[in-house]
């Protein structure tokens, strides 16, 4: 799908969007920023509940940064969260990096947009060398961007288990925090071994994130550590 049918295809209304998707027959599930609700898969069938807020931390690697190293800041990012008595999940992304995810027990746009850019800073005031909260492409080699703004109103991030619209059919796939430090990339699970891998799983590596109801703290909080 083009740019610019995308874009209008995000400024009409949601049943509206489910119809011309299944239509579509799209591959992507895109579900918008903080509030996941209902998604559709290729076939039409209808895969995630209703009513699930959750925040995206996009790891978004620059030219030139090691594998090692996304690892490494997905695993800042849940310290950051664990320092506030969040808990957090992270799955490939199914490009070059890494989502880190916050179930939370709802709150409005602004709000979590706000708290998701005061971890970003906080990492970035913590580690500058390796961290950056802007978007800007100049600032980004051999850097780590820290993307909270999959979590405006206007933005979306690939949800778990979707393919990516590229060559090769990666899937952006959940993984465990103890898994993670043995992955090799962003998009080495594609169609043609995802099979393999959920077939060879004792357990959901997401199973708590439907039970976590997490209210976000006072920003105060965060710009106190």
């Amino acid at each position: 799908m083009s740019r610019a049918a995308s874009a209008y295809l995000r400024r009409l209304d949601r049943p509206t969007q489910e119809r011309i998707r299944e239509r579509l027959g799209a591959i992507a599930a895109d579900p918008y920023g903080p509030h996941s609700k209902v998604l559709t898969n290729a076939s039409g069938a209808r895969s995630s509940r209703a009513g699930d807020y959750r925040i995206i931390f996009d790891i978004d690697p620059g030219e030139g940064v090691a594998w090692t190293s996304i690892v490494e800041a997905a695993r800042d990012v849940r310290e950051q969260l664990a320092a506030l008595d969040l808990q957090s999940f992270v799955k490939l992304s199914g490009g070059k990096g890494l989502h880190v995810v916050l179930p939370i027990d709802g709150a409005d746009w602004r709000t979590t947009k706000n708290f998701a850019q005061a971890v970003a800073l906080a990492m970035t005031a913590d580690d500058p060398k390796r961290y950056v909260a802007k978007i800007t492409k100049s600032l980004r080699k051999g850097k780590i961007f820290v993307d909270y703004l999959r979590n405006s109103l206007e933005q979306t991030a690939v949800a778990a288990y979707s393919t990516r619209a590229r060559a090769g059919a990666a899937v952006s796939a959940p993984v465990t925090w103890e898994e993670l430090g043995r992955t090799k990339s962003g998009n080495q699970y594609t169609l043609l071994n995802l099979g393999r891998r959920l077939s060879g799983l004792k357990q959901d590596p997401w199973k708590d994130t439907g039970r976590l109801k997490q209210r976000l703290p006072d920003l105060r909080a965060l710009r106190r550590r």
